[in-house]
């Protein structure tokens, strides 16, 4: 009787190369650590979090998406159309209120 036992079939699993993506990113940010005082800092930590935030948001909607099935190569511009609708409400003195809720009705008409 012969035995075959899968690998890589729990929900953490990791091939080759993902484990090299992490072990590479754990890498740089000891490397960075020991090069910057302030890097392995909270503050630090909450600023790249916040400057991420947009792609975070991007990020799971696409990966629902990927999930599902489909896939959408338009979001940049989609993105990129809504930002510009934002920046274009602000630059003429418009109130923020209606750039926060016309950024975001642009993004879902057109995606």
């Amino acid at each position: 009787m012969n035995v075959v036992r899968q690998s890589g079939t729990g929900v953490f699993s990791m091939n080759g190369r993902e484990c090299s993506l992490l072990v590479a990113c754990l890498l740089a940010v000891v490397i960075f650590s020991v090069a910057s005082p302030h890097y392995a800092t909270p503050g630090n930590a909450v600023t790249v979090l916040r400057n991420s935030v947009e792609l975070l948001l991007i990020g799971l909607g696409m990966t629902l998406l990927l999930a599902m099935g489909g896939i959408d190569v338009s979001i940049g511009i989609v993105m990129g159309l809504a930002a510009i609708s934002i920046g274009r409400i602000l630059g003429a003195d418009g109130s923020p209120f209606v750039a926060l809720v016309a950024g975001p009705l642009v993004g879902a008409l057109l995606g």
